[in-house]
């Protein structure tokens, strides 16, 4: 009957209109986003933290080996600028010299100080603090062997034939400029207090600004003696 078509209609429109899904049902529906990530990741902060922490000791320790007992101090290196600027500032080679010895022992502590002028391999004495030194004998032991090689000496000595107070502590550094050992720097203190390794990387870079002073004082020299001589001759000139 047409009644109970209706109710069929009815019951397949209900049917259908329960099972249609919207086009508003199939879109995906957005994730919200954490304001904050430490609740989140809770373990964030202190992973960070640690590995922070584990970098600064790597740097400690490459630092820390990379600094050995030859390294000058933090007290050295004060000491050298104040030599440098002392250094800028003369002109001649024997004041050079004397502050060169000035500041060689104040670094080392030590007790005696000289400079040995090398020219040709002819060794020549400059300067000296205290009588420690035989000006006669400098032609042989470890004066000579420096003077050659251009490395410097540590060693505690009964014999060293061009020391007058033995047994001594003694370092020997060469003073290089223009490629070539122009002088020396001879250090002594008393057989029983070694010069170390930290010493001698401190005088070796004192050594290195007296031998740029030198060459400074060198040009300075020939320029003038070629002065006077165009004075005197009138050569030169313009």
């Amino acid at each position: 009957s047409e009644a109970d078509v209706a109710v069929v209609e009815a019951q397949s429109t209900a049917a259908t209109s329960g099972s249609t899904t919207t086009e508003s049902d199939r879109q995906p529906v957005a994730a919200t986003p954490n304001p904050n990530p430490t609740q989140r990741y809770p373990w964030a902060p202190v992973t960070f933290a640690l590995l922070a922490v584990l970098i600064a000791g790597i740097a400690l320790v490459v630092v820390s080996r990379r600094r050995t007992d030859a390294s000058p101090t933090l007290g050295h290196f004060d000491r050298l600028l104040d030599a440098g600027r002392r250094l800028a500032g003369a002109l001649d080679s024997d004041e050079i010299a004397a502050i060169a010895v000035e500041e060689a022992v104040a670094l080392s502590a030590a007790r005696r100080g000289a400079f040995i002028h090398v020219h040709e391999r002819q060794l020549a004495l400059v300067c000296e603090t205290g009588d420690f030194v035989d000006g006669r004998r400098l032609d042989s032991g470890v004066l000579t062997r420096v003077a050659a090689t251009g490395r410097p000496a540590r060693l505690v000595s009964g014999d060293e034939p061009s020391i007058a107070a033995l047994p001594a502590a003694l370092l020997v550094v060469p003073v290089i400029s223009g490629g070539r050992v122009t002088g020396i720097v001879l250090l002594a203190r008393p057989d029983d207090a070694p010069f170390t390794a930290t010493d001698e990387a401190a005088i070796s870079q004192l050594a290195g600004v007296v031998g740029s002073a030198m060459a400074a004082a060198e040009v300075h020299d020939h320029g003038a003696d070629s002065s006077r001589a165009d004075a005197l001759t009138g050569l030169g000139a313009g």
